[in-house]
């Protein structure tokens, strides 16, 4: 089980060829975390102080980011996209504040490696990173489609 987001602009079949976490997915308009403690919003919870939680959100923010659509369910919509991605910028600069090892290598992986805490190698951490990437990728092309994101939670 997991969150699985779709741009809803896209072709729902290029969609749905597999629940991998790749540049390829989002690439098509799909994007997915899983709903354990290895997940994108568990390690985003554990080195940011922030709660992150795909229910939550969407109930703190079901008035103002989300719209109900009877035949897709719950919809992402633009200005809720652009919300969401302030709020992982706010999740990024938390992260980069606190620990020295980012300050120290901000130039070496795209100014923005991450770290957490829990003694993660450098190669877990940036598999993390990229992760958080293909995330922030998949909010700015919904953004820049103007595409509403179907938000299966």
């Amino acid at each position: 089980m997991g969150c699985d987001l779709y741009i809803k602009d896209l072709p729902r079949e290029a969609q749905y060829t597999g629940f991998e976490v790749s540049q390829e997915s989002v690439n098509v308009g799909y994007f997915r975390d899983c709903y354990n403690s290895s997940g994108l919003f568990s390690w985003l919870t554990d080195n940011t102080g922030m709660e992150f939680s795909w229910w939550q959100l969407t109930e703190e923010k079901k008035d103002d980011w989300f719209r109900d659509d009877e035949e897709e369910g719950m919809l992402l919509t633009v200005r809720g996209a652009k919300e969401f991605l302030n709020l992982l910028n706010i999740a990024e600069s938390i992260i980069v504040k606190q620990h020295s090892y980012f300050k120290k290598n901000l130039e070496i992986k795209n100014g923005k490696p991450f770290y957490k805490e829990e003694k993660q190698t450098d190669e877990e951490a940036m598999k993390y990173y990229e992760w958080f990437g293909l995330l922030l990728q998949f909010l700015n092309t919904a953004i820049k489609r103007k595409s509403e994101v179907i938000w299966s939670v």
